[in-house]
């Protein structure tokens, strides 16, 4: 599988740092990675994050938008398979908004249903107002340098 950037764009600004740290907190990752816009199995991704958890890798994909949810929900659905954790990150919508628009797009029971993650900004910060579930066998690994990098973590634990 093969990872290639892509090109910056003007969602970066929604993954902060905060975003990036509210995750890896979440995850208990002692060490970790970010890479945007990622070219994987022909499918790109916002970000990337992948890092070290208990001696096992662990990938979290995030997808931004500013504004349009239908598409985001769209993306985040597609790229579920390749990740531990999937997120999406919307700018524009407060927690209760996402929630109530999910619902009347018709597309809340499937994005739960996914174990899709929601991230939103409430009061000016990132807030993690669902969290991902784990899918235990994500089609996308750490690349072999990291594998080598980090002793004693085996990235099919």
């Amino acid at each position: 599988m093969r990872v290639v950037h892509v090109r910056a764009d003007v969602e970066d600004a929604y993954l902060t740092d905060d975003v990036v740290e509210a995750l890896a907190k979440l995850y208990k990752l002692r060490r970790y990675w970010v890479v945007r816009h990622v070219l994987i199995d022909s499918l790109e991704c916002d970000a990337l994050i992948y890092g070290v958890m208990d001696k096992a890798f662990r990938t979290v994909g995030v997808e931004l938008k500013r504004s349009d949810l239908a598409k985001l929900v769209a993306q985040a659905i597609k790229r579920r398979h390749l990740f531990h954790y999937m997120y999406m990150f919307i700018g524009m919508y407060s927690t209760d908004n996402t929630i109530r628009t999910l619902y009347r797009y018709g597309c809340l029971d499937q994005v739960l249903g996914e174990g899709i993650g929601i991230i939103v900004f409430e009061e000016g910060k990132p807030f993690i107002a669902v969290k991902s579930m784990f899918n235990p066998y994500p089609k996308y690994r750490p690349p072999r340098p990291l594998n080598e990098y980090v002793k004693g973590v085996s990235s099919s634990e």
